[in-house]
């Protein structure tokens, strides 16, 4: 997954990624599809496209924040999404 398209990003990175959006989902006590499916668009966008290092938490927000408006009842704001990511 990481070899052809991806230069900066390697699996330590994917990983560190994952348990932070994991994280999130426990603090925001967010559906587990929901998890699952920003997983499953990351996966995607980095099977797509090239991803410099210092983007990779902004798509991961991304995909998460994607995935609650179309799996949760009650979305969060993306807001509470950048005090837990510290940005």
């Amino acid at each position: 997954m990481f070899g052809t398209i991806q230069k900066e990003i390697d699996s330590s990175w994917y990983i560190t990624l994952i348990s932070f959006l994991f994280d999130i989902y426990q603090e925001q006590n967010l559906q587990f599809s929901t998890l699952i499916y920003s997983l499953h668009l990351l996966d995607q966008i980095i099977a797509s496209f090239t991803i410099k290092r210092n983007s990779l938490y902004l798509v991961g927000i991304s995909c998460l924040t994607l995935a609650s408006k179309l799996e949760e009842i009650y979305v969060s704001s993306i807001s509470s999404f950048r005090v837990l990511s510290s940005f």
